[in-house]
């Protein structure tokens, strides 16, 4: 029973058997895609055109968000001096690895499971491009662990591990390879990795930690994301391309208000705002004490790791009780008076539905109960830090032999 509960706190613990406040954040960031995704399953949300179609785009979203994420662990972990960060870094990459299996699955259902058509694939460079990236992912994932570093050898294994660099920009480029991206996310994520890449180069040069480089490479990571996307929409999409395919057209088109009130606020706009934020709180955190000692805090107080598993396990559970008991799909006649007219033209606004008690204790109980367990949990990690620790708190014993 012991192992089972050491074992259950392994995602919220750190090497040392502490409870981590930061690792538990991240484990709980790290479900809330896929637990959406299945709320918005049971609601029937995914019903149109299929729910395998629309897994197989989220999975592909949350893959490369994932990917991109575990590569600025160590960005962010210099600019702010927070060496702790490393300590997610494998569980970030995981995640990526897990919904990109997911991803495959859902690709798989697509293509109902018909393992001719889905070899015949092959041959297209948009499938064959995500097969790689998957391979070198399945590389990463297996020798991610302790064990994989000791018998491979330090040297030998960041040698390997080198390869998420190319497996990222693999992912990036099937998206891109899609016949339907012609705007959006697609160039937001080349924009950002051109970003971290560029960043590791400025590491080089030990500028990767000042503001006034991080603002410059703000400006040329957006300066990239516009004229990527005007020249990949203008080589690979042409006249389908927004603005009928010319290059000028499709850069005007980031300025244009009504284009954004489209498809959403242009990627080069997104990858500006992500960068010149870096680079203010960069700026911000440099004049705090915290950036001066460049070091994290000591032990978490008991009643942090109780809290932060308290609030996650209420979350979840409330989370799993709406997911099991959704909410009635609405009525499309609701409000209409049908008569004698033939149009069923609405008469008033629609009556508003009864409030569902039933539904809201049974949503309540299962945050009581999901609170109630996290908060177990939380007590288990303050027993099991103090155990660790107890060595450390015990007094010395004075050269009198008295407690000092």
């Amino acid at each position: 029973m012991i192992m089972i509960a050491q074992n259950a706190l392994a995602p919220f613990s750190d090497r040392r058997g502490r409870f981590s406040a930061l690792k538990t954040v991240t484990a709980f960031g790290l479900v809330a895609p896929a637990l959406w995704m299945a709320y918005e399953v049971s609601i029937g949300a995914w019903d149109r055109p299929s729910p395998s179609v629309n897994l197989l785009i989220q999975t592909g979203y949350w893959a490369i968000w994932f990917l991109l994420l575990s590569l600025a662990v160590t960005p962010f972990r210099r600019i702010f001096r927070r060496s702790g960060l490393i300590a997610v870094r494998r569980m970030v990459g995981l995640a990526g690895l897990a919904y990109t299996l997911a991803h495959l699955v859902s690709y798989a259902a697509v293509k109902l499971w018909d393992l001719g058509v889905i070899l015949r694939d092959l041959s297209t460079p948009l499938i064959l491009v995500g097969w790689l990236s998957l391979f070198g992912l399945i590389a990463l994932g297996v020798t991610s662990f302790d064990a994989a570093i000791r018998r491979m050898g330090s040297r030998a294994w960041n040698r390997l591990h080198y390869l998420v660099y190319p497996v990222t920009a693999l992912a990036i480029l099937h998206f891109l390879l899609s016949p339907a991206t012609i705007a959006g996310v697609a160039f937001t994520f080349s924009g950002l990795f051109f970003w971290l890449m560029a960043w590791r180069l400025l590491n080089r040069y030990r500028l990767a930690e000042r503001p006034v480089a991080l603002f410059g490479l703000a400006l040329g990571a957006a300066l990239f994301t516009a004229l990527f996307e005007a020249l990949w929409l203008w080589a690979y999409q042409g006249t389908r391309a927004p603005g009928g395919g010319s290059p000028l057209a499709t850069l005007a088109l980031n300025v244009d208000p009504e284009w954004w009130g489209i498809v959403g606020l242009s990627p080069t706009w997104k990858v500006l705002l992500a960068g010149l934020g870096v680079a203010l709180a960069a700026a911000l955190w440099q004049r705090t004490g915290l950036y001066a000692r460049g070091r994290e805090a000591g032990p978490p107080r008991a009643w942090t790791g109780r809290l932060v598993l308290t609030l996650g396990g209420a979350a979840l559970g409330a989370f799993a009780g709406l997911a099991l008991n959704p909410p009635p799909a609405p009525d499309p006649l609701a409000g209409l008076d049908f008569g004698d007219s033939i149009f069923l033209a609405p008469v008033g606004p629609a009556v508003p539905a009864e409030t569902d008690w039933a539904r809201i204790a049974g949503i309540a109980a299962a945050g009581a109960i999901g609170a109630a367990g996290g908060f177990g949990l939380g007590v288990l990690a303050d027993r099991r830090t103090r155990r660790i620790l107890a060595p450390t708190l015990m007094p010395t014993p004075a050269p009198d032999g008295r407690a000092g």
